[in-house]
């Protein structure tokens, strides 16, 4: 298991933050520096609402091709085109694929022999995160499955031997497993990862 906790939806406002900041400096550089200088409530405010319309214009510029943001101290809106937004966002959504390609390496499979890629949390079902995936892996994601069911710490291996089996082992470790399940029979062990989970944990 791998992934990149730093890594989420903000950084996607983030990469529009700029794309907008680097418009607005071009085009009148005084306005948009007093916006973010001045501490006023009035000022304050308006950061607040500004960052609030970066992350539907985020949204929006999933489903549709162009967004209009109204900035403070500047007579008309800014344009941001969908391909404009799609370039902001490829170097921080191309790394985190390459980190999904390492991972699937690194577990001794091809992407073609994944049961499904799906994609979990609002920003990576954004558009551009798919169309990566199906460019870089060949597959399509998945997104009909449950995102809330699709991550987990470890996965459960050894299952129990049926009754009756010749398990191989001699009287004296059965002895000492039957003694060390006074509380329960133990069914299944927990492949787990360092500080995730308690390597003792049996259920």
């Amino acid at each position: 298991m791998a992934g990149d906790p730093d890594f989420g939806g903000r950084d996607l406002d983030q990469a529009l933050f700029e794309l907008l900041r680097d418009r607005a400096l071009d085009l009148d550089p005084e306005p948009w520096q007093r916006l973010w200088a001045d501490r006023t409530p009035t000022s304050t405010h308006q950061r607040a609402q500004l960052a609030r319309e970066l992350t539907l214009a985020k949204e929006s510029l999933s489903s549709t091709g162009t967004v209009y943001l109204a900035v403070p101290g500047y007579p008309e809106p800014f344009v941001v085109q969908g391909g404009e937004y799609r370039a902001a966002v490829a170097p921080a959504l191309t790394a985190s694929i390459e980190l999904l390609e390492r991972t699937v390496a690194r577990a001794g499979l091809t992407p073609a022999e994944l049961g499904a890629v799906v994609l979990c949390g609002a920003a990576s079902r954004t558009p551009p995160v798919a169309d990566l995936v199906a460019t870089r892996l060949g597959r399509i994601p998945d997104l009909a499955a449950d995102p809330k069911a699709a991550v987990a710490l470890g996965a459960l291996t050894d299952p129990p031997a049926p009754a009756g089996a010749d398990t191989g082992t001699d009287a004296g470790e059965e002895a000492a497993r039957e003694a060390a399940s006074a509380d329960g029979p133990r069914r299944w062990t927990v492949a787990h990862y360092p500080d995730e989970v308690d390597p003792e944990l049996w259920f």
